[in-house]
């Protein structure tokens, strides 16, 4: 749906203890460029941050 931006850069990490297991949170910034090459920031628009667990 549309055109995505695209999260490329890891901005921090977060290793959590839950019970006897240990998960490793990595969270994305996104890309100040949308996919086609036109810049994503704007005053309007709100961009979620992906995340990753290991």
């Amino acid at each position: 749906m549309g055109n995505p931006v695209v999260a490329e850069t890891p901005d921090a990490n977060s290793l959590l203890n839950i019970g006897d297991k240990l998960f490793l949170v990595t969270h994305y910034d996104h890309d100040w460029l949308l996919s086609y090459g036109s810049v994503a920031f704007s005053p309007r628009l709100v961009y979620p941050s992906p995340m990753s667990m290991t």
